[in-house]
């Protein structure tokens, strides 16, 4: 094994690499996106199955 990259080094590497990789990283931004029913079937609908129906929204 290289002695440049035992485990407690290669740890430090793979650290120092994530937070390196965090920093240019843009922050993700929650929003909600809403959208109007209009033309859709919104509700409780019925799925036809092999026994019946199952109940979907």
């Amino acid at each position: 094994m290289n002695s440049e990259l035992d485990p407690p080094n290669r740890r430090f590497f793979v650290t120092s690499l994530a937070a390196r990789v965090a920093l240019v990283v843009p922050p993700i931004t929650a929003s909600t996106i809403s959208t109007d029913a209009a033309g859709l079937i919104a509700g409780e609908v019925k799925i036809p199955v092999a026994d019946g129906e199952v109940s979907a929204y």
